[in-house]
């Protein structure tokens, strides 16, 4: 009949010995990698928030092996659709920064105190939910890395040699032996900020929002993606593009250590079978590099603008994970930075 749809078939659940882990890919120098936490990970008790807004909630998290991951363990909830989503879109459409997320300045330490209703993550851990309960149907939430809970990896060479790359690029290096100058990636010349960033920074401030791979052209459908107007100077072309390389580098690297096989997989093929634009090389990688630089002590509605704020973006694609890194330059000047990508 016209109108009606036919009904789909179920989804086929993947098979879980093609996308697991043998055990070769799992043992560090010869054997099962030890917990890396407690075996439960409790939220404190939340707090109140004010009048239409919403604060975040953890559920209850357990600490699980599972080969699916490269990791071998993960922290795992169930996440039953029907009863949550819709609650979790009404609060992330309100979320609000919880009490307490501000460390305290303690013997010459910044140290942080529980925050309601969150738990602390275990770096190289990934945070997973099962979804209905189901153990077949595997969500990865998020995974936070360090520098020392990717030691382990096999390419850890490689990934510690492009960090320092990266650091480098991005802070400016001093010139040593036959190494010129590097300047830092927030001054260069003709660098411009995009369109959601605070509006009128004070003069010779570098706070703010820079797209540096692509951009999308308003005004033709949902946007044209375009190459983005960045600083154009032999030296900058060649520093911008040289960090765009390594990230693309950074991400096939350390996603692969955060999601399951399955979902990298799958995120591959995505990329492929459409031809999605990525930037820093050929294989599939990130589609877009948004560089947010913003001083110590500050609030970053004030330094970033609008990306400053709590806000749900519709333009995020549901098939592809983001990569942040943050790159912290403190110290005992004034010029205190962080730094993310």
């Amino acid at each position: 009949m016209a109108g009606i749809s036919p009904s789909l078939p179920p989804p086929v659940s993947p098979l879980v010995d093609e996308f697991s882990y043998q055990d070769d890919d799992l043992l560090i120098q010869g054997s099962k990698p030890l917990k890396p936490g407690p075996d439960i990970l409790h939220p404190p008790p939340s707090a109140n928030p004010p009048s239409g807004c919403s604060y975040p909630q953890s559920p209850t998290w357990h600490l699980k092996w599972d080969n699916r991951y490269l990791n071998g363990w993960i922290y795992a909830a169930d996440y039953h659709i029907k009863e949550r989503l819709r609650i979790d879109k009404d609060r992330m459409a309100t979320i609000a920064t919880p009490p307490n997320v501000a460390p305290s300045l303690e013997n010459g330490r910044y140290v942080s105190g529980p925050i309601p209703g969150m738990v602390k993550m275990i770096a190289g851990v990934p945070f997973v939910f099962f979804l209905d309960g189901d153990y077949r149907r595997p969500y990865t939430v998020s995974c936070c890395h360090t520098l020392e809970s990717l030691r382990r990896f096999s390419d850890w060479d490689t990934i510690l040699y492009l960090s320092v790359r990266l650091a480098k690029l991005t802070w400016g290096c001093k010139a040593h032996n036959s190494t010129p100058e590097i300047p830092r990636l927030c001054i260069l010349d003709g660098l411009k900020r995009n369109d959601r960033s605070a509006k009128n920074p004070p003069l010779g401030s570098r706070n703010g929002s820079y797209s540096l791979a692509n951009t999308v052209a308003k005004g033709d459908g949902p946007g044209v993606v375009l190459p983005a107007c960045q600083a154009n100077t032999v030296a900058a072309r060649r520093q911008i593009a040289t960090v765009l390389q390594i990230l693309h580098q950074l991400y096939r690297r350390i996603m692969s250590k955060s999601t399951s096989k399955f979902e990298m997989a799958m995120a591959d093929f995505h990329s492929e079978y459409n031809n999605v634009l990525s930037f820093g090389g050929l294989e599939p990688g990130p589609t877009s590099c948004q560089f947010n630089v913003s001083s110590l002590g500050k609030l970053l509605q004030e330094l970033l603008g609008y990306q400053g704020f709590w806000h749900p973006d519709p333009l995020d694609d549901l098939t592809r994970y983001t990569l942040f890194v943050l790159l912290l330059h403190i110290g005992p000047s004034e010029h205190v930075y962080f730094l993310c990508f």
